[in-house]
């Protein structure tokens, strides 16, 4: 066993400190959202479709800025419109918040939709929170190298 100074394992503790936050830091610096990210999110779109059997057309806005009282993202009934809020944000929350606005839209498309289907903790939110991320480990699966 090697006995060290004092001040031998003040070196090491920093250095320990220093990887940690570099490694932490690097798992936090996902690839941004940007206007090149278009295409990609095109083909998540057509990937969600298949996935949830929508035959309908999706369509899409991004903002750079919140519309009215929404989150991340809301989706329109009366219009079927998607809105998507990707100012400073990740491009995996991103698809996220898309996967889940388009579990709403299915759910429109089915007839279960109702005014208060967007509370936190409704029947109709929780399924498109554990769909949505269903269908990010599997977009994840096969297409790893372009959301990352």
């Amino acid at each position: 066993m090697e006995v060290m100074a004092p001040e031998q394992l003040e070196v090491m503790e920093v250095a320990a400190v220093n990887n940690y936050q570099q490694h932490h830091t690097e798992l936090l610096m996902e690839r941004k959202f940007s206007s090149d990210c278009k295409s990609l999110c095109k083909h998540f779109v057509d990937f969600c479709k298949d996935h949830l059997q929508i035959d309908d057309r999706v369509k899409v806005q991004f903002l750079s800025e919140r519309d009215g009282e929404m989150t991340t993202g809301c989706y329109i009934p009366s219009s079927r419109q998607i809105k998507i809020l990707v100012k400073d944000r990740g491009l995996v929350d991103v698809l996220r918040s898309l996967a889940h606005e388009l579990v709403h839209q299915k759910q429109h498309l089915d007839g279960s939709l109702e005014n208060m289907s967007g509370e936190t903790g409704s029947p109709h939110e929780n399924e498109a929170n554990a769909k949505a991320g269903i269908i990010m480990r599997l977009y994840q699966d096969k297409h790893k190298n372009k959301i990352y």
